[in-house]
């Protein structure tokens, strides 16, 4: 390989390696706009006597909710075309 090839071949790389930073910290920035989860307390939208069990909590459910969150705050960016 001549020089210039292997300069242009370095270059690209970097090139490559700033944008797969810069969508790591985007994707790090989706996640730390994300509002935080209350938790869910006993008594608020079911009952709260006594014999009473934790909650279910739908995982998959959660996720999805997450990932919906981060669509709608990929969409409201400016960087979102980027």
């Amino acid at each position: 390989m001549q020089n210039k090839e292997i300069f242009t071949q370095q270059q690209n790389e970097a090139i490559l390696d700033n944008y797969r930073d810069f969508q790591a910290q985007k994707a790090d920035n989706y996640i730390a706009e994300l509002p935080s989860d209350p938790k869910k307390q006993k008594g608020w939208g079911s009952w709260a006597g006594p014999g009473i069990s934790e909650p279910k909590i739908d995982h998959a459910l959660e996720v999805k909710k997450k990932l919906a969150k981060i669509e709608e705050i990929k969409r409201k960016r400016r960087d979102s075309q980027l």
